[in-house]
């Protein structure tokens, strides 16, 4: 009896050493694990046949990185977020009475004619800007302009891709646990659509948006699905990147292309002579390497 509870002893000891071996090694070979999860992606792939990619190999680009366009994507804290409260004023997100319940809430700029608006929960409002720069506030509620199906928590970010249609990453407030969202909402109707639930890396590098055909046309670009393994430290990241189109054909967005991680992370998207151009950086996951940034073209033939 006492042989069978020493070798149950050794087994729990053995079992225990090679967890805590499996989670060291999970952080600190973050490098190699990560180029191996790559290695088993697929690869990158148009999703209908009128688009065509290709690697450009003259790269001028080389030496230009995720992180030198980061903070052209990321606003700095706080920045377009506020606070309302009850009485409908809209204050800063760091200059408010916190004696008092107030909910937060995501503001947008204003598009052409229009007004900027304000997203609070599941409520889309203008926002009826404050003029006198003495005082606080930066605005209060304007007029109701849609609501959108199920009541919404927080939001992270929120983007024009034109004028009718915004991007948000959102917490479901009806859902406990609820895990990010990014969304695709119709400000014809206030409808959305979940577009990804595995958005990984979207507070790091949110979605790209590009405008193309002198602005008869815009791309998205975001992030989906999540590579991920081990016990501890920095070990999520994302697989891949759709490429959305808009325009007068497909007004509510089509995914015309999915790209690898295996070919970098898409950090750069931009338009010159009629030619759409992206750069991907191929250190990431693993930002220890320094390999060149890759230059690829993205052809839309019958769009």
């Amino acid at each position: 009896m006492l042989k069978i509870i020493f070798y149950c002893f050794l087994g729990l000891c053995a079992l225990g050493i090679a967890g805590f071996v499996a989670m060291f090694s999970s952080m600190i070979f973050i490098s190699p694990i990560s180029d191996g999860k790559l290695r088993t992606l697929s690869s990158t792939k148009t999703l209908t046949n009128d688009v065509a990619i290709k690697e450009v190999i003259e790269n001028s680009w080389a030496t230009e990185t995720w992180r030198d366009y980061r903070h052209t994507r990321i606003r700095p804290y706080g920045e377009g977020e506020g606070r309302v409260d009850p009485h409908g004023i809209v204050w800063p997100e760091f200059s408010y009475d916190q004696s008092i319940e107030t909910k937060h809430a995501r503001i947008l700029d204003a598009q052409g004619n229009g007004q900027p608006l304000i997203l609070v929960s599941n409520k889309i409002y203008t926002l009826e800007i404050n003029v006198d720069k003495t005082t606080k506030p930066i605005g209060k509620l304007g007029k109701l302009q849609g609501e959108l199906d199920n009541k919404i928590g927080h939001i992270d970010f929120a983007e024009y891709i034109n004028e009718k249609i915004l991007v948000a990453t959102i917490y479901r407030a009806d859902i406990q646990y609820a895990k990010v969202e990014l969304i695709q909402i119709d400000l014809n109707n206030y409808s959305y659509i979940t577009l990804t639930e595995e958005p990984t890396f979207t507070s790091d590098f949110p979605p790209i948006t590009a405008s193309i055909n002198d602005g008869e046309t815009q791309l998205l670009v975001y992030f989906d699905d999540v590579l991920s393994w081990g016990f501890g430290g920095s070990v999520h990241r994302p697989k891949y990147q759709f490429v959305r189109l808009f325009n007068s054909a497909n007004p509510m967005g089509l995914d015309i292309a999915k790209i690898s991680l295996k070919d970098g992370v898409i950090f750069r998207v931009w338009e010159d002579k009629g030619i759409i151009y992206y750069l991907t950086d191929p250190n990431m996951p693993s930002s220890k390497t320094q390999k060149p940034s890759r230059l690829w073209t993205l052809t839309l033939n019958a769009f």
